[in-house]
């Protein structure tokens, strides 16, 4: 007799339980040997660990190769925006900040504030300016602003 969300799975001779985790928007699974069982059976969930990261880095690469034809058809197009069958394609423009440590720490009025960011944090640093604790003009040189194309997919 198993608790609720426990199912049994037998796979060569090797018995595997499977656990459901409730998770805030959906549910995940894993895979557990339980003590005292056949350790060797943690070679097929090893190898098949190590194949879904074979096929999740081959996936990213073909995303960015995707991503990057789409990016340049809207370039040739002179677009930020187009319908392709379902689906409507986005491309939204954003500047990032990406700061230089070294500068960043010169600028810092207060080797506190360098100590609570222990590098710089993109995110820390806009809040630090947000609340008035650091003025923006005093870090202004601190940083380059990088543009970033994210590209949005959706189906209509």
């Amino acid at each position: 007799m198993y608790e609720a969300g426990v199912k049994q799975c037998n796979l060569s001779g090797y018995t595997f339980y499977t656990y459901d985790f409730p998770v805030l928007f959906e549910s995940s699974s894993a895979y557990v040997l339980r003590r005292g069982e056949r350790e060797e059976g943690v070679d097929k969930i090893v190898k098949r660990y190590y194949q879904l990261k074979q096929q999740q880095k081959e996936t990213e690469q073909e995303l960015k190769e995707l991503r990057d034809q789409i990016i340049t058809f809207c370039g040739e197009k002179e677009t930020s925006e187009f319908a392709a069958g379902p689906y409507r394609v986005k491309l939204i423009s954003q500047s990032r900040k990406e700061y230089d440590d070294v500068k960043l720490y010169e600028a810092l009025p207060d080797l506190e504030l360098w100590r609570m960011l222990s590098k710089s944090d993109p995110g820390k640093i806009a809040g630090l300016v947000k609340l008035g604790v650091i003025k923006e003009e005093r870090i202004q040189d601190s940083y380059a602003l990088k543009q970033v194309t994210l590209l949005q997919v959706e189906k209509k």
